[in-house]
């Protein structure tokens, strides 16, 4: 039925509403402090892991700047709003999926809570107070709150880095772009406006981290004392706001500071302009010079590193367009760095380090078992690239499959939005659905351009399959020119590769692709296109039909099995939704360029399921298992299931 819920008040800004069904309740206490957390029964023992951390954070609280009035709050689970926690009024929303993630990471989620808490808390204790003030302390208590209660800090970025060459870890450690990066970074960077991962909602628009500020511009003396006498106010007669604390803290003017940070966020860019070194005296003279780029004055840390070991560092106060920086040292300065901790809103950060760092990224890595021909294939690159630089890269690709190994050496750059040119080197060998044995091995130099829409800034194929995030429109152009040999073989492909998902209900989906491709040259010319495989027409193996030029249709219709299975593979993998699929595909190959005879067209039919579950608790992806039998297939052969285990939808 219906129920119908009428709440009145004179001053209402804001209010929060939690409604679920069959929810438990679970009551604790803790000094003044009433708790309820409503979650599902099945959900109790990280409930009671959540009421453990809440318990705890108050108590600090009450330690360190109670006391407080009398209070209640409410926990309650958000299945449907993604983000860790938001507080809103008196109420408090968290998912504790995420506290069924792998242990290591439950501490960066603890430090949410508490956060999230402490804003409710300060906020009942001064509700006069500025809003950017009641969440610094939030953090800051936060912080402290984990120090008390692990006994050291925990810095994500250092704890992942050993471990950066994952492309799951290397997006949390270095993507702008995706949410991931502000789930467990709170930076100041522009608020995300689109979402570009599945199930992932935009955090809250945090506010710029004045505290930090302030300890950059004016030292970390002024700061603690201020915030010290403000934890010591007792009697309401007494108490003053924070922006008079600090006046009586120092002598420095801050609020012409804070009125700045707070009037505008605009997108800055600093840049190390110019370095000129020489030797005077002999000292090391290094002169640097900064440059800023856009409205908006920000402080910036700039951190000069000597060869030696000695670390310099310097603090500019952001006022004009340019800044010097002149420095004599016993050795020569080998490393520069601009905002190191990433407190600015420095929109670009490829040229805030020189030398500029790079990284190596395991770039693919595909494992696939076919049961039909009981062939183990393999892809795997690695994929070097300076951080923070989405435009260039260098790849080295390996690959063993039914169609043939590679390898292959390539530079990509991306010339201008969603346009790309590659070039490198590949050595080949194909075989022929006859023989199944090698053809003539060939050395070749490739030239390619692609057409990329959207441009998504996931850069491996096996992350965009990990996360059904293909690019839902490409065009790729490429050039092969044998050097091995002495053949002088040629070959040019255009590929033209069209997917769309229409998304109709909770998990109810319509997947389409159309494939078209058409080569010319006599570089492998038997063995352009492959029309079969666990990517392509999944009724008929890969070495079943090939040909110069390829035409490929297919369709899914995707629907829930399962809303939330709540499965947690020992913190992992968290599974929840599962997915039933019904697939066509139709298509052929054939020397000939008119690849729209449909008379010639093979298909076949099939159903899967699509597991979704978060790695590690947090981020998307899906397990695909497929089946699949060809329609009227011409090789007798054929004409059985074939069964395919995989990660990410077909397309």
């Amino acid at each position: 039925g219906k129920q119908t819920f009428l709440m009145k008040a004179e001053n209402l800004p804001f209010f929060s509403i939690s409604i679920g069904r069959e929810l438990t309740q679970l009551e604790t206490k803790a000094g003044n402090v009433s708790i309820t957390h409503h979650s599902l029964e099945k959900d109790r023992r990280y409930a009671e892991q959540v009421q453990d951390v809440t318990k705890a954070a108050i108590s600090f609280f009450l330690n360190h700047s109670g006391p407080l009035p009398s209070a209640r709050l409410e926990l309650a689970e958000a299945y449907l709003y993604q983000d860790l926690v938001k507080a809103g009024s008196n109420l408090l929303y968290l998912s504790n999926r995420f506290f069924k993630v792998f242990p290591s990471l439950r501490r960066f989620h603890e430090v949410s809570l508490a956060r999230g808490l402490f804003q409710l808390l300060w906020r009942k204790k001064r509700p006069d107070e500025e809003w950017w003030v009641i969440e610094c302390l939030a953090r800051h208590d936060a912080e402290a709150f984990m120090m008390e209660r692990h006994g050291k800090t925990f810095n994500l970025n250092k704890w992942l880095k050993p471990i950066g060459f994952i492309p799951l870890i290397d997006q949390i450690l270095y993507s702008e772009a995706l949410p991931m990066r502000q789930v467990y970074f709170r930076e100041a960077i522009v608020p995300i406006v689109s979402e570009d991962v599945r199930f992932f909602n935009n955090p809250p628009s945090e506010g710029p981290n004045i505290f930090a500020k302030l300890r950059n511009l004016f030292g970390t003396r002024l700061l603690d004392r201020a915030i010290a006498i403000y934890r010591s106010q007792k009697l309401e007669s007494e108490k003053i706001s924070f922006r008079k604390t600090l006046s009586i803290a120092g002598p420095q003017n801050t609020n012409q500071w804070i009125d700045r940070w707070l009037a505008i966020r605009p997108k800055i860019d600093f840049e190390i302009a110019e370095i000129r070194k020489k030797e005077v005296n002999g000292k090391h003279q290094t002169s640097i010079l900064i440059k800023k780029h856009g409205e908006g004055i920000e402080p910036l840390q700039i951190v000069l590193h000597e060869k030696k070991g000695a670390v310099h560092s310097f603090i500019w106060d952001g006022e004009g367009e340019e800044h010097p920086v002149v420095l004599k040292t016993d050795h020569p300065i080998q490393k520069i760095q601009l905002d190191p901790h990433k407190f600015t809103n420095d929109s670009n950060r490829l040229n805030n380090q020189n030398p500029q760092p790079w990284k190596v990224l395991l770039d693919q890595f595909r494992f696939n078992y076919d049961f039909q021909t009981r062939f183990i294939s393999y892809r795997a690159g690695i994929l070097f690239q300076r951080i923070y630089d989405t435009k260039n890269w260098v790849n080295l690709l390996f690959s063993r499959a039914e169609t043939g190994d590679f390898a292959r050496l390539g530079y990509t750059r991306t010339i201008k939005k969603n346009h790309r040119i590659t070039t490198g080197f590949t050595y080949k060998t194909l075989k022929t659905a006859q023989t199944g044995r090698a053809q003539e091995e060939a050395g070749f130099i490739n030239l390619g351009y692609a057409f990329v829409f959207p441009d998504i800034p996931l850069l491996t194929e096996s992350m965009q399959r990990l996360t059904a995030t293909f690019p839902a429109f490409n065009v790729i152009l490429n050039y092969n020119q044998e050097v091995t040999g002495g053949n002088n073989k040629n070959a040019t492909l255009l590929g033209i590769d069209f997917r769309r998902t229409f998304t109709f209900s909770n998990y109810h989906e319509i997947g389409a692709r159309i494939f078209i491709g058409e080569s010319v040259g006599s570089l492998f010319k038997e063995s352009r296109f492959f029309l079969g495989g666990t990517n392509a027409m999944r009724g008929f193996t890969p070495l079943a039909f090939n040909g110069e030029n390829m035409s490929l249709f297919s369709a899914e219709y995707r629907f829930p099995l399962f809303y939330d299975t709540d499965i947690n593979l020992i913190g992992l993998a968290h599974s929840h939704t599962w997915q039933g699929v019904f697939f066509v595909d139709t298509g052929t190959v054939t020397d000939s360029h008119n690849v729209f005879k449909f008379r010639q067209y093979k298909s076949d039919a099939g159903a899967g399921i699509r597991f979704y579950a978060d790695l590690f608790g947090v981020y998307p992806s899906i397990i695909r298992i497929d089946v699949a039998v060809p329609i009227a297939s011409p090789i007798e052969s054929e004409q059985k299931p074939h069964y395919y285990l995989n990660f990410g939808h077909s397309f």
